[in-house]
């Protein structure tokens, strides 16, 4: 049979194990090198039953003992809650102006509510909140569950109750059918694809005590599910951890031995070289007192090892130090490019990951800082979507119908005539600090007086209220009035030093200019 050029080409590229030209995508080619790299097409959800338990165990057992797994979900949680997401009601009347009372009374009704947010008492809201996304992030998945306790000491009814993923009930697994709907790893989906209801255990499968859980059906309204979402087939969330369990793996196992070879290495101070093995033998196998050192199994006499070891020998032999070259330190350029590639997979920059700004200056630090920033910030606005303001809105509304919150000129009728209007709020997240405060304060003041920029964005971006901000620096020039501090030259001395040298600094970067 002949074959053409391009023909003979290909076949030889392939058999030769190296991409053909002739290939539309040579990362869909199957060549000798690769035929076992074959990943099959399924669905996230079938991809995440297969793995997910194994996985999650593993995930599990890495945020337990691995200090960079913990260090990744303190960095994220921190930087994405930090001590508590803030949402303050936003509601205004029909010209646009807030109602400042209507909007005061509820926020301390909601600071109220935060305190026993807890069905079991156990946590302030901003720590469940913590609690759920550090959850998120080993496991994948987060649940709220909504619960009503009648109790005359609470507030109002309204509390939630934190569940984990492990309490899903996927023996209640079932097809679609005629009348009846689909039910995937302890989820029920109606036709279009939305969650109907929840299926969870109510105590965890692998508590403490083992016996014979109930299951209980919950309506979806009723469960907040945190999970970070991929795939448009995807209706769970799995670990964060997936992408760097395997190397972190490899890195623990390689850490373990090269502390291990260390250790045997330093037992071993030197050496005498013996010329001859005859009768002075036996002295290399005798301890302090002159007795036999032990025996294996087979009769030999054992060499004990031990921090200081010495090795004996006769009056021609020769000494040699034993020079340990542990640790390796080779081993430190594919550590880091390990380091690298397992921050990559977490979204975190290389001195973020591991915590090391040792070999950073200025300008690496602050440009990994605010790669790191356009991450923390979408997180943060799916936590405030998904969780925070969705939580403000149920307490609200129930604040509304006990009366507690009274809508002005019009009551309850008035709410069930807008209902979104009356639950309107804004989150506050955690912002950062300054990495030059001297240059950012100047260009935040220049911005405002231009008006390129607000006191609202300007405090926000450090994670301040400026609402909050002002009333407070109210309240103190007032004190400080009262108290007969010469407050207007104080503060306003200080402003015109300020300005004096912000303007001389600006004229000196013109003049290095």
């Amino acid at each position: 049979m002949s074959l053409s050029y391009p023909e003979l080409l290909d076949r030889v590229s392939k058999g030769n194990g190296r991409y053909s030209p002739q290939a539309g995508y040579v990362g869909g080619q199957l060549t000798r090198t690769n035929a076992d790299f074959r990943p099959r097409n399924r669905s996230a959800d079938a991809h995440v039953k297969s793995d997910d338990k194994l996985l999650k165990a593993r995930s599990r057992w890495l945020g337990r003992n691995n200090p960079m797994c913990i260090g990744v979900k303190n960095t994220l949680v921190n930087n994405v809650i930090g001590t508590g997401i803030k949402t303050k009601a936003q509601v205004r009347d029909a010209s646009g102006e807030l109602l400042k009372d209507f909007n005061t009374q509820a926020d301390d009704l909601y600071a109220r509510w935060m305190g026993e947010a807890d069905t079991r008492g156990r946590q302030h809201w901003y720590q469940m909140s913590r609690t759920n996304l550090h959850e998120t992030i080993e496991a994948g998945n987060g649940f709220l569950v909504e619960r009503q306790i009648n109790d005359p000491g609470r507030l109002i009814p309204l509390a939630f109750e934190l569940r984990e993923s492990d309490q899903l009930d996927e023996t209640r697994d079932r097809p679609a059918g005629d009348g009846v709907n689909e039910i995937r790893r302890g989820i029920e989906f109606d036709g279009r694809g939305r969650a109907v209801a929840y299926y969870f255990w109510t105590e965890h499968p692998g508590g403490v005590y083992t016996g014979r859980y109930e299951s209980e059906r919950i309506p979806a309204w009723q469960v907040i599910h945190l999970y970070r979402g991929e795939r448009p087939s995807q209706t769970q969330g799995v670990s964060w951890f997936a992408p760097l369990v395997r190397n972190l793996w490899h890195l623990y196992d390689y850490m373990e031995y090269e502390i291990a070879a260390a250790k045997v290495a330093s037992y071993f101070v030197y050496m005498h070289k013996r010329d001859d093995w005859g009768e002075g033998a036996d002295d290399y196998f005798v301890d302090e007192n002159g007795d036999a050192g032990p025996l294996d199994v087979d009769g030999n006499e054992m060499l004990p090892l031990g921090p200081g070891i010495g090795l004996t020998g006769g009056p021609n032999d020769s000494i040699e130090v034993i020079q340990s070259n542990r640790p390796n330190s080779q081993a430190t350029a594919w550590i880091t490019l390990l380091m690298q590639m397992m921050g990559n997979g977490v979204g975190l920059s290389l001195q973020r990951f591991t915590g090391d700004y040792s070999k950073t200056n200025f300008s690496s630090a602050r440009a990994g800082d605010l790669q790191d920033r356009k991450g923390f910030v979408p997180m943060q606005h799916w936590h405030t979507w998904y969780v925070d303001l969705e939580v403000r809105r149920r307490v609200t509304q129930q604040l509304i119908g006990s009366g507690l919150l009274p809508v002005p000129n019009g009551g309850i009728a008035r709410f069930n005539r807008n209902p979104f209007r009356w639950l309107q709020a804004v989150a506050r997240p955690p912002g950062w600090g300054y990495v030059d405060p001297e240059k950012q304060i100047r260009a935040a003041k220049e911005a405002i007086a231009a008006g390129l920029g607000n006191f609202e964005l300007f405090f926000a971006d450090i994670g301040l209220d400026s609402v909050e901000v002002h009333k407070k620096l109210a309240e103190e020039l007032k004190d400080m009035k009262a108290d007969g501090l010469p407050v207007e030259q104080m503060l306003w001395g200080k402003i015109e030093q300020m300005a004096a040298e912000a303007q001389s600094a600006r004229e000196e970067e013109e003049d290095e200019e």
